[in-house]
């Protein structure tokens, strides 16, 4: 996926993703051109940044 269309995917669900979503848009096979992805325990949510520095953070349901 382009950095627009993560962004969309992320946007179109408001920010909080299905366990299926999530495994999904974080999967690295898929999306080679994350290179750092962090979860957040606290309050579930997830931090992702791509090769080009782009940022994504969503939160899990």
């Amino acid at each position: 996926m382009y950095p627009h269309e993560i962004e969309k995917y992320i946007s179109d669900r408001n920010g909080v993703l299905k366990p299926d979503e999530v495994k999904f848009i974080t999967n690295i096979i898929l999306h080679p051109q994350l290179n750092h992805i962090t979860y957040n325990p606290w309050d579930c949510s997830y931090d992702m940044w791509d090769d080009i520095g782009n940022h994504y953070h969503f939160k899990s349901q």
